[in-house]
Order: structure tokens, then C-alpha cells, then sequence
């Protein structure tokens, strides 16, 4: 239940942080990146629900790996949960729009970095400091600009 616990809170707090860069970059598929960010770990939900003790073991690969989670995936589960979680969008009808913006590797689209810089300052605390460039970038801010955004969003 605490991994469980703890992807619900990540999915989450993604989800307010790319709402947030979308409202402040004024972008008209605010809600659409809202709901990508939210949906984007619910693979991982679904693991933890149907599948804990691989969830389980995942999370320890993670931990004793921290600089390569996908491996973990990989080793445990064949494939990594972002195919999964891509799969399921498409075989549920989701709206393509959705599927394509939960693609990783669309820099070009500035709604695809909303949500992946999202996911990235959600998910990777020890590393927000190097994110927040990334952020100032995107929103068109200063660095202390940044921080500050992001502190107010996610207090």
C-alpha cells in the first residue's frame, strides 16, 4: 500500500507542477497536460495493484540503482512501464493528443516538456536544483524566478 501510497502522490504532484508551467506559459491544452502528467504513472499504479511483489522488487532495483530505473523495468518486467502505459493508452482509445504528449523523447513540443520537465522535478528531488535551469528556460524566468514558482507550486 505505501508504494501505492507514494505513485498516487508522484502522479499527483506532477500533474499540479505541469498544470502550474501551463497556466504561467498561458498554453490553451492546460488541462489535456494536466491529465497526460496525472495518467503518466498509471502503469506503475496498476503494478503495484496486480502485480506488488514485481512493484516491490522494481522499487528495490530503483533504489540500489537510482541512475538507471529503466533497467530495472527491464529486468524485472521485459519492457519498461512507459511501453506498457503507452499500450494501454492506445487500446483504451485515449485521445491521441494525450498518447502523443506522454511520449518521451518530444522535446519539439513544448506541451511534451511541460510534462516531462514535470514528471522529472516531481519525481527526481536530488536533482530539482539542475531541473530548475530547465524551468527558468521554459518559462521564460530567471533562475531565483524559477525556484520560486516551483517552491509556491508545490508547498
Amino acid at each position: 500500500m505505501a508504494g501505492l501510497q507514494a505513485s498516487l502522490d508522484l502522479a499527483s504532484r506532477a500533474a499540479r507542477i505541469a498544470a502550474a508551467i501551463a497556466v504561467h506559459r498561458q498554453d490553451t491544452d492546460a488541462e489535456l497536460l494536466y491529465e497526460t502528467a496525472l495518467l503518466d504513472g498509471f502503469a506503475e499504479l496498476l503494478l503495484w495493484i496486480e502485480a506488488p511483489a514485481e512493484a516491490v522488487a522494481i522499487a528495490e532495483r530503483r533504489q540500489a540503482h537510482p541512475a538507471a530505473p529503466i533497467d530495472a523495468e527491464r529486468a524485472i518486467l521485459g519492457t519498461e512501464l512507459h511501453a506498457i502505459g503507452a499500450a494501454l493508452m492506445q487500446r483504451w482509445g485515449l485521445p491521441s493528443l494525450l498518447h502523443e504528449l506522454a511520449q518521451p523523447g518530444l522535446p519539439a513540443h513544448s506541451g511534451a516538456r511541460t510534462v516531462a520537465l514535470a514528471r522529472r522535478l516531481a519525481r527526481d528531488e536530488s536533482a530539482q536544483a539542475e531541473h530548475l535551469g530547465e524551468l527558468a528556460r521554459h518559462l521564460n524566468v530567471s533562475v531565483p524566478a524559477a525556484q520560486a514558482f516551483f517552491t509556491e507550486v508545490t508547498q
